[in-house]
Parts: C-alpha cells; structure tokens; sequence
C-alpha cells in the first residue's frame, strides 16, 4: 500500500482536479490526546513546500468530536454562529502578517473504524 502521507497528497489532488480550480488544502490528523496534525498541505497561491508539515496543536477534543458529527462546514471568518467562527478559528492556522486569510473553509470530517481520524 501507499504510506500514509503519499495517499494524503493524492486526496489532494484529487479534489483539486474534482472542484476545477486552484485551491489550497491540508489534510489533519486528530491524536486522541486533543491534538491536531498537519500531515499534508498545498499552498496554491505560494507554489511552496509547507512549513506547517508535522505542526500540532492542542484542541478541545469533545467539542471537536461534536463539530465532526455534524458533517461537512463550509466556513469564514463571518461565519453564521459561534461554534463555526470557531472552527474557521482553529483550521486558519497558517496565516500570518504577510499571508492571506481564506475568505472561507470547506471542512470535511475524516472518520475511521475507530471514529474520528482527521
């Protein structure tokens, strides 16, 4: 089989193709220990090599879990309740002084035999 991180990539890409246009993406995994892992990126509008590859950081892990089971959200920074402002909050990680904010986020849950994955 693949390693973990080729068949992230190919995820990847595979929505970019799918959607039609350019867009960035990261896939994250999620530790048990409420913690959030970049595994893969694209950053279209640098054509660079991430620098957030293995960044981690902890989040509330039930509510995060509670956010999964609600599906997919699209999301900005305008979003329409708390809970989504939020989500936009923790996934808008990679933005700087000199970088972009995304104008919104489509989040999709990765879940797995054991429940939530990424």
């Amino acid at each position: 089989g693949l390693p973990p991180r080729d068949l992230a990539y190919l995820v990847l890409d595979a929505l970019q193709r799918f959607i039609g246009y350019d867009l960035s993406g990261s896939i994250l995994l999620f530790h048990d220990r409420g913690l959030l892992e970049v595994k893969a990126e694209k950053i279209v509008w640098v054509k660079a090599k991430s620098r957030f590859i293995g960044h981690r950081w902890s989040v509330e892990e039930p509510w995060l879990r509670k956010m999964a089971r609600q599906g997919i959200h699209v999301l900005g920074p305008q979003a329409v309740n708390h809970e989504q402002r939020r989500l936009y909050q923790v996934l808008d990680y990679g933005t700087g002084a000199n970088e972009p904010h995304p104008r919104s986020l489509l989040s999709a849950p990765l879940i797995g035999k054991k429940g939530l994955d990424g």
